[in-house]
C-alpha cells in the first residue's frame, strides 16, 4: 500500500540545489571503483539539482521500526512476533536461517509466512499480491551481502 503512493509521486515538485567548492568547480573528478581517477576540465559550476521527495520518504521512514539490540538478545524473536501479527515476510541471510526462524515460530505457537533469503529478496523471487511488507533480520549482514567490499559504516534516522 505504501509503495502504491510511491508510484504517485509527481515530477513537478520543488527543487533543492547544492553548490560545490572551488576545486570541484574547476576539476570534475569522477571516482570510479577499481579504476584510476579521471579528471575532466569543465567550466560549469557543480550545482546539483535534486527533486524534493523528503516529505514523502520521511513518512515511510517514520513508520519503519528499528529493533536495535546485541546479538542473541531476541531481535529475531521480536521479528517473528511482528510477522505473526502483520503477515510481513522476514528476510534473513540464508536458507538454513529461514528454516530455523520458521521452526522457532512453530515452537512459539505462531504462524508466519515462510521467511525468504537476502538473495530471494534482492532478486524479487517472492510471490503474492498480498505482501504487506518485509522485516529485515540483521540489516548489517544484508548491506554486506549487497557489496563485495566491506561496509564500514551506516547512518540511520532514529
Amino acid at each position: 500500500m505504501r509503495w502504491e503512493k510511491l508510484k504517485q509521486i509527481e515530477y513537478n515538485v520543488l527543487q533543492l540545489t547544492e553548490g560545490g567548492d572551488y576545486e570541484a568547480q574547476n576539476l570534475n573528478l569522477e571516482i570510479m571503483l577499481n579504476r584510476s581517477k579521471n579528471a575532466h576540465i569543465t567550466t560549469e559550476p557543480p550545482i546539483l539539482v535534486r527533486c524534493c521527495y523528503v516529505p514523502f520518504f520521511s513518512q515511510i521512514l517514520i513508520k519503519m521500526e528499528k529493533i536495535i539490540m546485541q546479538r542473541g538478545y531476541g531481535k529475531t524473536t521480536q521479528l517473528i512476533k511482528k510477522s505473526a501479527k502483520s503477515g510481513d515476510y522476514i528476510v534473513c541471510h540464508r536458507l538454513d536461517e529461514a528454516n530455523r526462524i520458521q521452526y522457532e515460530a512453530k515452537q512459539m505457537g505462531l504462524d508466519i509466512p515462510l521467511p525468504i533469503t537476502y538473495g530471494e529478496f534482492v532478486e524479487k523471487r517472492y510471490s503474492g499480491r498480498n505482501i504487506s511488507g518485509f522485516l529485515i533480520d540483521n540489516l548489517e549482514m544484508f548491506l554486506q551481502y549487497l557489496s563485495n567490499v566491506p561496509v564500514n559504516a551506516i547512518t540511520m534516522c532514529p
